[in-house]
Formats: structure tokens, sequence, C-alpha cells
């Protein structure tokens, strides 16, 4: 799904704590355009900015103009294989397409988005509950989204005002964060890059106030890896037990676990878990290259019985979890 991107310019404040060590990169309240936004008015979009505002509008569904504006921005300083955050005061005012409420990205684009020197991740997340994380390297290479409850349930988000929107990368892990209540986390491996921005590519209007993007400090604490379990797959069709095994690892486990996949040739697997009810909860797609593979996922669901799913060339498989 193409989109359009606005990236930033710089404005750099140091300031330190008695534990830990920050560097601001961004702190833009957009007065005067002292950063330099590249402003644009066409037949498809309009970003300008009045009063303090950033204006991002598309005027047409994307099937209507399936055109986009990747427009980035290399930031000083910053260093995506390290620890960051972005912070964006965001108001949605209506949609067209799906009601896709921000797009955040970063990492290193090329000035032809399919080269093999962009590698980008992308966090989407839309007001009917999800978070979508997809990381791109010459191709959409992998994609996960997270099943949530409806946000206007859980009151993190509030409609026809700006909200915060918070994205921290650190110690391995993507975390998103609305109006300071965590929404949403999942592992992700750093990937080198100093470009980040936000993105939308249908047909919506919404409106920045504030953006600040922060360096942080790197943390000593790594994640540790358990021992391995294996569990018996069952084969969807025959419900019968099958002979190879789907090792996952730890089991029970706490709020994260491993699954290793050996396959013989490049492919791509959908990783599923569900509640014991059948319900989705998360769901992964992910390709593969020929040998040993691992998939790390990060599950903060409630204490119970859940069961894992993965379907690698139309053939299926599943283990039952156990979350302490």
């Amino acid at each position: 799904m193409w989109k359009f991107i606005l990236f930033f310019g710089i404005t750099i404040i140091t300031f330190s704590t008695a534990s830990a060590q920050s560097k601001v990169l961004l702190a833009d309240k957009f007065k005067n355009n002292k950063n330099g936004w590249r402003l644009q008015n066409d037949t498809s979009f309009l970003v300008d900015i009045n009063d303090g505002v950033l204006h991002i509008e598309k005027f047409k569904k994307n099937f209507t103009d399936r055109g986009c504006l990747w427009y980035t921005k290399e930031i000083d300083g910053l260093n995506t294989l390290e620890d960051f955050s972005i912070t964006v005061y965001a108001k949605f005012f209506s949609g067209g397409d799906v009601v896709d409420m921000i797009d955040l990205q970063w990492g290193t684009w090329d000035k032809i988005i399919s080269s093999k020197a962009t590698s980008i991740y992308q966090l989407n997340f839309l007001i009917k509950g999800d978070v979508k994380l997809d990381y791109f390297n010459k191709t959409w290479n992998y994609s996960l989204r997270q099943k949530s409850k409806e946000i206007l349930d859980r009151n993190l988000y509030r409609p026809n005002e700006y909200n915060k929107y918070e994205l921290i990368q650190k110690d391995g892990f993507v975390v998103f964060n609305i109006n300071d209540k965590q929404y949403f986390k999942q592992f992700a491996s750093p990937i080198a890059g100093n470009t980040i921005g936000f993105q939308g590519c249908l047909k919506a209007v919404w409106e920045v106030d504030k953006i600040i993007v922060k360096q942080l400090n790197t943390s000593s604490t790594k994640n540790k890896v358990n021992n391995v379990q294996s569990n018996v797959l069952i084969d969807s069709t025959s419900n019968k037990p099958i002979e190879e095994t789907l090792n996952v690892y730890p089991n029970p486990f706490i709020n994260e676990f491993t699954i290793q996949l050996p396959v013989e040739k490049s492919t791509t697997a959908k990783i599923e878990l569900f509640d014991i009810n059948g319900k989705l909860i998360l769901e992964c797609d992910k390709k593969l290259d020929a040998g040993e593979n691992t998939i790390r996922l990060y599950a903060d669901v409630a204490p119970g019985t859940y069961i894992l799913k993965s379907t690698i060339d139309n053939k299926q498989r599943s283990a039952k979890l156990i979350k302490q």
C-alpha cells in the first residue's frame, strides 16, 4: 500500500538526568516553518502550515488516485540502530478508505523506494484497534498485526482532540503508546538509518501540532532466551499428530516466546496466535530463508491456554502454549 510521508528538519537540544542521558534531535511546534518543511498543493495532496499546525490531506481514495508522495528527511545525529523515540501530537479529522489514524516509519531510504538501499520499518495504528508492524527491504519481508480491543473502549484515544502518539525503540522492542499508556509492544531487530517520519496515502485529513524526536541512552539490559521445548504438531486437515515438531520456547511463557522454523527453500510463513475460544490475538507473516529461521514474538496476554498455528507452503501445524 503506497503512502505519502512527511519528514522533519532538526533542532538539537540536550538534557540529562541522574540516571540517563537523551538527546533531543527535533522539537518542532511548526512556528514559521523554521525547520523547512516542504509544502505541497496539487490535485492529490495539500500539505500546509498555518498557526503552528501542520495540515496533511489527501483528496481522493486510494483506488481513485494511486499516487503517493515519498517525502524524506535525514536527521543529523540520529542512529536507528540505537534506542530512540518519536512523539507526535496529532488530530485526525476524517478518512475515506479505512479509519487509518497514523503511520510511523524509520530507517534508510533511497531515491527509489524499491531499491536495495531502502530498509525501513512501518508501524500503522488503526482506530478499530489493530496495530501493524511491517519491515521493508527490497520487498515487504515481515508483517505483524496485533488484534486489540476497541480503542474507544479502552479510553486511550480521544476523538476530535489532539492525542499523543509515542513510538519507542528500546532494548530490542518497539513500543507504541497512546496518551502515555502502552498499547503495543513487540520484538524488532534494529536497522541502520537516520531518517524517520510519518505517512498516510489513503484519503484522510489530519493535523500535527508538535513532534519530538530523541536519541535515547542505550540500556545494557539484554533479552535472555530460555531452554527449548518441543510441542506435538497437529495436521489441520486430519486433526492427527504428525511426526515433525514445532520448536517453541519457553513453554509455558511469560510474555515472549521464540519459534524455530527450519525450511529447505526460501518461502513465507504465517504465524497465528489464538485464545482457547478461537479468537485471533496476533498474526505474523515473515519471509524465510533456506535453513534455520527464528521468529520472536511478544504477547502480553492473560494467563491461560493458547493455540499457536504456523502455515508454510499450505501446510498447517499447531502447538498448545501456556501463558503463566
